[in-house]
């Protein structure tokens, strides 16, 4: 029976690795695989040093010292590509160690299997290619992350955290108006703005005091 080590991670503090536990766990009984044990890496970024990792790799055999030994199961399961390494020099290097130690490397959704049969040529090939679409994938989470960031704090917030609607902007024709004795009521229908924005603008403003109605 192929005995396989489950690996799970996320790079912030609000997720947990629950969610590719399941999915996993779930995985490895459908294809009737013994689980020799789950690891998982919490909030850890993009670092390579991983203390889950480090641990799995270990017990394939793998240490950082360079020594090899015996590994302890067959296969590494993950759901993506991008939860083991995050770059595509990491991503070869792992590869190449895991083949050494005839440990194969299986992504569920990508369909990936680098024990797979197939000529050399062909999976180093198609592990080039899986290694830089989920390096893109990366930079492409980081740009949007940036541009949130600078969306809100344009909206009021240093951190960059969202906080709700941008703040309505009242035009200076609508406050000439009120200044002129115009219903609130009807400047805010005709600007399209809410009756409480434009009262709390021209209060502000003091357009409301000179209005005579």
């Amino acid at each position: 029976m192929v005995k396989v080590a489950l690996y799970a991670r996320v790079s912030t503090e609000d997720q947990d690795t629950d969610v590719q536990k399941f999915r996993l766990e779930e995985y490895a009984r459908l294809q009737g695989w013994e689980v020799f044990g789950y690891f998982k890496d919490e909030a850890s970024g993009a670092d390579d040093s991983r203390p889950g990792l480090d641990l799995m790799l270990e017990a394939a055999g793998i240490s950082k010292d360079g020594k090899s030994s015996r590994p302890r199961y067959d296969a590494i399961v993950i759901t993506k590509l991008d939860r083991i390494m995050r770059s595509l020099v990491s991503l070869e290097l792992l590869i190449s160690k895991l083949d050494k130690q005839k440990v194969s490397l299986i992504v569920m959704d990508q369909g990936i299997d680098t024990g797979a049969d197939g000529n050399d040529e062909t999976k180093k090939l198609i592990r080039r290619i899986l290694g830089a679409v989920a390096e893109w994938e990366r930079q492409m989470i980081r740009t949007r992350v940036k541009e949130g960031m600078e969306k809100a704090r344009k909206h009021g917030t240093r951190s960059g955290e969202p906080i709700g609607r941008p703040r309505a902007r009242v035009p200076p024709e609508a406050l000439t108006a009120v200044r002129s004795g115009r219903p609130l009521r009807e400047v805010a229908t005709e600007y399209h703005l809410s009756l409480a924005t434009l009262q709390r603008r021209s209060k502000k403003d003091g357009s409301l005091s000179l209005n005579k109605n």
